[in-house]
């Protein structure tokens, strides 16, 4: 014989409107993931944008180019612009071969700076 039992609990309705995004100040930050490595050794290059189109990540050891090298980057490693929304990943699985300060450099969607230009060092020992 079934019987009734009455639950107990709660319901929360919401909505969610990114609307007033737009209005917030670009942001962006960066880290490398491990930033101590041995040379050739896989890293994973972290982003974290707001209000920003496009990031580009160069390096300035003159020595580690990007696979294949983007057009122009006679001065080192260059990822070219990379469409950004949210958070990405930029894997490297052949990492560097030496000590590298990375740049990124945040743009607008006409591919104007912004003025945010966080670093980050890799040291490979």
């Amino acid at each position: 014989m079934a019987t009734d039992v009455p639950l107990v609990g709660f319901s929360l309705i919401a909505s969610y409107t990114p609307t007033g995004d737009a209005l917030l100040a670009p942001e962006a930050s960066f880290v490398a993931v491990p930033t101590l490595v041995a040379p050739h050794q896989p890293l994973t290059l972290v982003f974290t944008t707001l209000n920003v189109a496009y990031v580009r990540i160069t390096g300035n050891n003159l020595v580690d180019y990007q696979t294949p090298p983007t057009p122009g980057s006679l001065s080192g490693f260059d990822t070219g612009f990379i469409s950004s929304s949210g958070t990405g990943l930029y894997p490297l699985s052949l990492g560097f071969t030496a000590t590298i300060l990375l740049t990124l450099t945040a743009y607008d969607s006409s591919f104007t700076p912004l003025g945010l230009t966080p670093t980050q060092t890799i040291t490979v020992t």
